[in-house]
């Protein structure tokens, strides 16, 4: 079976139109990619960490812009390659 890629979303901020929906979220946030990489190693899974990489949008502190999304993009795919390369 081909590698398997984890991504820990990035820790959303407590402002814009959801600010109060997701009170007290940012906090709680912090500990997603620390989670999400003790999974990918105890599957042995690859992992990459979203928030090293680009930061929840200040209009609802959850998505993304278009320019993180490319960001991110990038970031999945030098992930990718590196996985491939590594496991030929």
């Amino acid at each position: 079976s081909p590698p398997i890629l984890i991504v820990a979303p990035p820790p959303i901020t407590e402002s814009g139109v959801l600010a109060t929906m997701f009170g007290g979220g940012a906090e709680k946030s912090l500990g997603l990619a620390e989670g999400y990489r003790a999974v990918a190693e105890h599957l042995g899974c690859a992992f990459l960490n979203a928030g090293d990489h680009v930061t929840s949008s200040p209009i609802d502190g959850v998505h993304f812009d278009a320019p993180e999304h490319a960001r991110l993009g990038a970031a999945i795919a030098v992930k990718v390659t590196e996985m491939t390369t590594s496991s030929n």
